[in-house]
């Protein structure tokens, strides 16, 4: 069945490709629209998520966010022609990356749930030994696989491989981490309490290895992939409090790229709900 489905998805991924950028887009948005209308719980996520945030509700940027969902999942689509045929592409300060990997040493690259986050790997087009660090899914994981292997990333199951990715570090490579997914501690983002996890701060401070925080974003009709910022440990702090330090960092950095472009945040993923019901439950106790 997966044999199939990635058959289904490489010709349709080819017939993208043949259609003018535009046409590409609007396709994208026309199914962004098609989500926004039928998951309603998605778009109520999405409205909660932008409020906690922003203190408004946006249904211009709701909608925003959808179109860009829909546009994403086409370009991701598009890869199975091979990064080189992506001209909608552009790649910005990649010689940060390239020339740390001439030391030898190893590197983690973090990203987010932001802009088109599924093709920063194509970073290993510049010869880069990327690591993608991922976790198993239920739903079409046999296809979100096969789709992150043709940016030239090699998928690393974290639950599986955590032994693989030190040993790869150690060996120079590069872990490829989405560094706002999955809860593990509490941080301020956006002013709000909310988890995120330590696995990539905790491997910079083991391995004492630098953090290019890295985006794919949306500027007009291309996808730019950027190298933004080198975060470093500080040798200075005891380990736990670097781990916070590189954590609080890298929020910083994704808080200033998304109020940016708030549109091409992954809104619908749940991120405050948990402490939502936690203060309705706490509130339903004083009433009683």
């Amino acid at each position: 069945m997966d044999s199939l489905i990635r058959i289904w998805a490489q010709c349709f991924g080819y017939l993208l490709h043949l259609l003018p950028r535009q046409t590409q887009l609007l396709l994208g948005d026309l199914l962004g629209s098609i989500i926004y209308y039928t998951c309603g719980r998605a778009r109520k996520t999405a409205e909660l998520n932008f409020t906690q945030a922003f203190g408004f509700l946006s249904q211009e940027a709701i909608r925003a966010c959808f179109s860009h969902f829909g546009k994403c999942i086409l370009e991701i689509l598009q890869i199975t022609n091979g990064v080189s045929q992506l001209k909608f592409l552009r790649f910005e300060n990649q010689e940060l990356m390239i020339e740390h990997q001439k030391s030898g040493m190893g590197s983690i690259l973090i990203s987010a749930h932001f802009g088109n986050w599924e093709l920063v790997g194509s970073l290993s087009q510049f010869g880069l030994p990327i690591y993608g660090l991922y976790r198993e899914q239920k739903q079409a994981q046999g296809l979100i696989y096969w789709l992150r292997k043709q940016t030239g990333m090699i998928p690393l199951d974290v639950q599986k491989s955590l032994k693989g990715a030190i040993k790869a570090l150690k060996e120079g490579k590069i872990l490829g981490i989405v560094g706002d997914q999955f809860r593990e501690k509490e941080f301020l983002f956006f002013k709000s309490n909310t988890h995120f996890p330590l696995g990539a701060a905790r491997l910079a401070c083991q391995m004492n290895c630098p953090l290019f925080f890295v985006t794919c974003e949306r500027e007009g009709m291309d996808l730019v992939i950027r190298v933004h910022e080198v975060l470093y440990p500080d040798v200075s702090m005891p380990t736990e409090d670097k781990v916070d330090d590189i954590v609080n960092r890298y929020i910083s950095l994704l808080e200033g790229r998304i109020s940016k472009a708030p549109e091409q945040y992954l809104w619908m993923r749940d991120y405050w709900g948990n402490f939502r019901n936690q203060l309705t439950k706490s509130s339903n106790k004083l009433v009683d």
